[in-house]
């Protein structure tokens, strides 16, 4: 497929491949709620032998992956025929599925919505039609581990699955590969507060209550299903969140953690998209485009206040124009970073991109 179809198919699959997106940018939504902050600590409890607060005992089993609810309808279903083998798979998990804490986070109508089988891709990502909470639900590494049998996602998608498999990955490039060797239980906070830390190790506790109510605001702004919307409501109250609470990796709040690895999945997609067939897991690459001028030289020749400001909404109303362009007309990638010389995108790397960006 010659680069111009596949920026032509990019751009009349936009809305699948943002939904999308929207799915990956709410993978841990279920971090943003007192379920979650009260499980770690008793997770970090057990590790060093004391007792669970009462507060938090009823979120000991608490999985902030499965809070839409797709497996949990999917095991409980009448309908649904599964060998001894495939339901011996399942459930060693069924008891985290059908938790309460974890099936009523959401309400029920949201839920429904994330449920709702809307999301169309393109090859090599056409195995089945999509949900915005297949994204949630199936984001962990445990559902695409190699078996004799075959992933586990195969007892429950037999073509695959390979979406929600490019979360896992895309959730490694934005976070796991930092935290590669630190013991999975390390740093636990293990009473109330929760703390989270600034990159310079400054220190502030979660407000708890404040998360539960700030998760309205999103469920809100998602319900609505608008792109831009949705990123502008989002990114206050998961900046409230923390993506892990262990010390001292717990100075990644739960936008920036979102953010990324929604970045590196759009830009991961087109790459696919691009080349019509599945990369393995380790062979994913990506690629910075920075869009750049002389700014700051633009605004000094500014001769009043009144025309600086003018200079100023130009340039901003520019770097807008080239952001829908690059993250919505052809989403190509997301904008990570932004000043008055420019901005820069996490894109694909494509086969035939030379040193300067040629193809």
């Amino acid at each position: 497929m010659s680069s111009g179809s596949s920026l032509l198919l990019l751009k009349e699959k936009r809305n699948n491949f943002l939904r999308a997106e929207v799915g990956v940018l709410l993978h841990n939504l279920g971090k943003l709620s007192r379920a979650f902050l009260a499980h770690e600590r008793c997770l970090a409890c057990k590790q060093l032998g004391l007792s669970l607060a009462a507060s938090d005992k009823e979120y000991e089993d608490f999985d902030y992956d499965s809070i839409a609810g797709l497996v949990a309808e999917y095991i409980t279903n009448p309908d649904t025929k599964l060998t001894k083998a495939e339901r011996e798979r399942l459930e060693p998990n069924a008891a985290v599925w059908l938790e309460p804490a974890t099936n009523n986070l959401l309400p029920e109508n949201f839920r429904h919505l994330l449920q709702q089988k809307n999301i169309h891709l393109p090859a090599p990502l056409d195995d089945r039609t999509y949900a915005i909470g297949d994204f949630i639900e199936f984001q962990d590494k445990k559902w695409y581990k190699p078996k004799r049998s075959g992933p586990r996602i195969l007892v429950i998608f037999p073509g695959g699955s390979k979406a929600t498999e490019l979360v896992e990955i895309s959730h490694h490039a934005a976070s796991g590969v930092e935290k590669e060797g630190i013991p999975s239980g390390l740093g636990l906070q293990f009473q109330e507060p929760i703390y989270r830390a600034t990159v310079f190790g400054f220190e502030t506790s979660v407000d708890e209550n404040k998360i539960e109510s700030t998760r309205a605001k999103v469920i809100d702004a998602v319900s609505i299903l608008d792109r831009t919307e949705i990123w502008k409501a989002v990114e206050e109250p998961f900046i409230m969140g923390v993506g892990d609470t262990r010390r001292p990796i717990n100075d990644v709040s739960l936008w920036d953690l979102s953010a990324s690895t929604a970045a590196f999945y759009k830009a991961a997609i087109a790459k696919l998209v691009f080349d019509k067939i599945w990369t393995s897991r380790g062979a994913f690459k990506w690629r910075l485009l920075h869009i750049g001028f002389d700014g700051l030289s633009f605004l000094e020749r500014s001769p009043t206040i009144g025309d600086l400001l003018g200079r100023q909404a130009a340039l901003q109303a520019a770097l807008d124009d080239v952001r829908k362009l690059l993250e919505e007309t052809y989403p190509l990638g997301n904008e990570i970073y932004r000043d008055e010389n420019g901005s820069a995108f996490v894109v694909p790397d494509l086969d035939g991109d030379d040193t300067e960006g040629n193809r």
